[in-house]
């Protein structure tokens, strides 16, 4: 089921431009989807037999786009803003997209870390070079401890 509720099937997929992979071949254990222009959203395996039977699904998910990121200043100095710039790529750059870092803050000798939620930006302002090319930045100004930082990237 689409985002939006559309059912898709076997029979309905050709109307959403969505192939089925396996279904011309009586021996395929499955059937495959493989959708060409994704709807934003999430989508929903929904399995029902007439007879109340039970299925086991098993789903893999995955997309041609790739995230790119990368620390501007792979030497920081203490007090300096940590700056980060990510891209998503396929192959262009993804504008419009939504993307957040975790950045875990280890002080020296410590072991539970400060943890700074950022977002990232494609606005030309601060350290962000250019509006809306795909390329975000987001930064940390809080950096007048001395660490390890590490971050999750979320897109």
């Amino acid at each position: 089921m689409s985002p939006s509720g559309e059912v898709i099937n076997e029979h309905t997929a050709a109307q959403f431009a969505i192939e089925v992979i396996g279904k011309d071949d009586p021996f395929a254990a499955f059937r495959a989807y493989r959708i060409k222009q994704p709807e934003f959203g999430v989508w929903q395996a929904v399995v029902g037999h007439p007879f109340g039977a039970t299925y086991d699904i098993s789903s893999i998910a995955y997309s041609g786009l790739k995230l790119k990121w990368d620390f501007l200043n792979h030497y920081p100095i203490l007090n300096e803003p940590l700056v980060l710039e990510a891209t998503i790529a396929e192959p262009e750059p993804v504008k419009g997209a939504q993307i957040t870092a975790q950045i875990k803050r280890y002080k020296k000798g410590a072991i539970t870390p400060d943890i700074f939620d950022l977002i990232f930006t494609d606005n030309g302002i601060d350290y962000d070079k250019t509006a809306d090319d795909g390329v975000y930045t987001a930064f940390l100004r809080e950096t007048s401890v001395e660490g390890n930082y590490c971050a999750q990237i979320k897109a």
